[in-house]
């Protein structure tokens, strides 16, 4: 065997695996969908998704930047932050805007697998390259934390309606936007203003299943989002019990607001979202 004929053969035994890996990786993405929502792993109830659609749709509507929520059964052994950059780049989330517009790949890609017998539950919230000055790992680690108590009581649709509302807060204030639906009022800094934003948001989704439940009375109509198997349960049905960093973050408590969209279709995301691995997970 000659030098050059070894050489081939060295690069095609390191090459192959890699480029298969790669193969497999993105054959783990979702095609790319005409909303904000991916739920694969179908742990959504129907409210708690469109409430979380309009929200991110408001969201991209009033300030360009745009959120994807994923839920997939399985990694297939990936590191949640590979597959969450690759949905990003795949679907090209924030990558609608021309190369100098300052909302060019002002994306977040959250990204959720659920806890089974057979696996641990994975949370990973990525950063675009041009949220990454605001959406610090840091800050998405405290957006983490806030989630964990709930997705560690498997109330997964809690959990994302908390972690969607505390990225539009951000998203919204850092790109001007003074929407009352996305921004919330802040009146504390510091951990304390932390937990009272996150509890007042557990508050108002709690208080939207009771308003549910009464608007379906009996035998008019399936239960609230929550009541039924316990991974799909419905927003506030998890005991809140609040540790860990919350250090810095968010001030001011209260709920967020109403209001919705009349009209008009969802084009999906655009082409070339730039992300480069940024943000923060962790496991449950």
């Amino acid at each position: 065997m000659t030098k050059a004929m070894g050489l081939v053969l060295a690069l095609q035994l390191v090459t192959v695996p890699g480029v298969h890996a790669q193969e497999r990786l993105r054959a783990l993405v979702p095609e790319r969908p005409a909303g904000m929502v991916t739920d694969r792993a179908d742990l959504l109830d129907a409210t708690t998704r469109d409430r979380i659609e309009v929200r991110l749709r408001r969201l991209r509507d009033s300030t360009g930047g745009e959120v994807a929520v994923v839920t997939l059964p399985g990694l297939d052994g990936y590191a949640p932050v590979e597959v969450a950059t690759e949905i990003g780049r795949q679907w090209g989330v924030g990558g609608a805007y021309e190369i100098g517009d300052p909302r060019r790949n002002a994306a977040a890609v959250l990204l959720l697998v659920p806890r089974t017998p057979e696996q641990r539950g994975e949370v990973f919230i990525g950063s675009g390259t041009g949220a990454e000055g605001f959406l610090t790992d840091a800050r998405a680690g405290e957006i983490r934390d806030a989630m964990l108590p709930m997705l560690r009581e498997a109330d997964y649709a809690t959990a994302l309606d908390v972690g969607t509302t505390l990225l539009a807060d951000l998203f919204a204030r850092e790109l001007g936007s003074t929407d009352s639906a996305l921004v919330q009022p802040r009146r504390e800094r510091g951990r304390a203003g932390w937990v009272m934003l996150v509890a007042g948001i557990v508050l108002v989704l709690a208080l939207l299943v009771v308003v549910a439940g009464l608007a379906n009375g009996p035998g008019r109509g399936p239960p609230p989002p929550g009541i039924g198997p316990r991974r799909r349960r419905g927003p506030g049905m998890a005991p809140v019990i609040w540790g860990g960093g919350f250090g810095g973050g968010f001030g001011g408590g209260g709920g967020f607001g109403g209001g919705g969209f009349g009209g008009g279709g969802f084009g999906g995301f655009g082409g070339g979202g730039g992300f480069s691995g940024g943000g923060a997970g962790g496991s449950f």
